[in-house]
């Protein structure tokens, strides 16, 4: 496993999905970050930090999955911050806040 450094070091990433073209070529993988998602405090500058970081580190996450998952070439590699699944968290935050006033 990779630890990143920096200004994302800790910053919790959580793969929503992942898309793989027919080829086996592209790999989009859907990501968010919880701690975004919980409150603006943390808000959305540090989304741009880590976007970042994921794109700086793609290098690294295709060495590793060639090696092993034993492919014979490195798929393309793309992060794509899920803004579905974030809304999707602030919905279901909104209905446990409304389950526990009523």
């Amino acid at each position: 496993m990779y630890q990143a450094s920096g200004g994302t070091a800790g910053a919790v990433v959580e793969v929503t999905r992942v898309a793989m073209s027919d080829d086996l070529k592209l790999a989009k993988i859907y990501w968010m970050s919880p701690i975004i998602a919980e409150g603006p405090s943390v808000g959305p500058e540090n989304l741009k930090y880590i976007a970042h970081a994921l794109d700086k580190h793609t290098g690294i996450l295709r060495y590793e999955l060639t090696q092993s998952l034993q492919l014979r070439f490195s798929p393309k590699v793309e992060f794509i911050y899920d803004k579905y699944a974030d809304d999707l968290n602030i919905v279901d935050e909104e209905i446990r806040t409304f389950n526990l006033e009523n």
